[in-house]
């Protein structure tokens, strides 16, 4: 049985031991799915290449920085009109109290870039996620990670973590969605994953995200395990279960 195994890495296999987010400190004044929608949309494809923030070492090579990574989103952000929902009015989205002038700006712009790199820098694994790794490895698996991913978040966990990528010390295949122009839960990442391990016989997806970890791959016919999360299993589950076939 030829397998691979593909897993997401915040909140499945990684975490961050900070208290307050960068999102934490965007949410005063936008509602929390704007700021993940944005980040994904502009931060974690390709497209942010494009922007005039961006920077190279002369050689076409970004060089990750979580100061202009946090100058692009809030140039983005500023540009995005309070919804006009009640929802969105309540005491959690303080737009009165947000005067848009430049001081402001650089007040946030550097709050933000701060506790962005702070998350980053404090990667751990999650209790038991090393050993699984380790074991589905052992025992003859392909393990692909599949992550909706910054260069700045990539480069972090690479280093922090010894990953090793992408010489495969513990994955065959690497899928960070800021190297392509789409990213989770895009079907394309499946299906570029399904074109990159043809000769498999099962593909399974873990993560902890019913939506954008889950629900397209199990659409398409994988095996999925959702895990921490409180309708899933513990991380520390999931070699039994692939064993068992469920």
């Amino acid at each position: 049985m030829k397998r691979v195994i593909c897993f997401d890495l915040w909140g499945t296999l990684v975490c961050s031991s900070v208290r307050r987010t960068y999102e934490d400190v965007l949410a005063e004044y936008w509602p929390r799915k704007v700021i993940q929608e944005t980040v994904r949309d502009l931060l974690m494809t390709e497209t942010w290449i494009q922007h005039p923030l961006s920077e190279h070492n002369g050689q076409g090579t970004l060089r990750p920085n979580h100061l202009r990574m946090a100058a692009m989103l809030l140039t983005r952000l500023w540009k995005i009109s309070p919804p006009m929902s009640q929802v969105y009015w309540s005491d959690s989205h303080n737009w009165g109290a947000f005067d848009k002038t430049m001081t402001e700006f650089s007040e946030l712009l550097m709050e933000t870039a701060k506790y962005w790199q702070m998350e980053n820098d404090l990667v751990k694994w999650i209790p038991g996620a090393l050993e699984v790794v380790e074991s589905l490895k052992v025992h003859g698996n392909r393990l692909a990670l599949v992550t909706n991913t910054t260069s700045c978040g990539d480069a972090t966990v690479d280093i922090k973590l010894n990953m090793d990528r992408p010489s495969g010390r513990f994955f065959s295949a690497v899928f960070n969605s800021c190297a392509h122009p789409f990213a989770k839960p895009d079907r394309r990442v499946w299906e570029y994953l399904t074109e990159c391990f043809a000769d498999m016989d099962e593909y399974w997806m873990i993560g902890n995200d019913p939506v954008i970890d889950i629900a397209v791959p199990s659409a398409m016919g994988w095996k999925t395990i959702l895990v921490n999360h409180p309708n899933g299993v513990s991380i520390t589950e999931v070699p039994k279960i692939i064993e068992e076939g469920k």
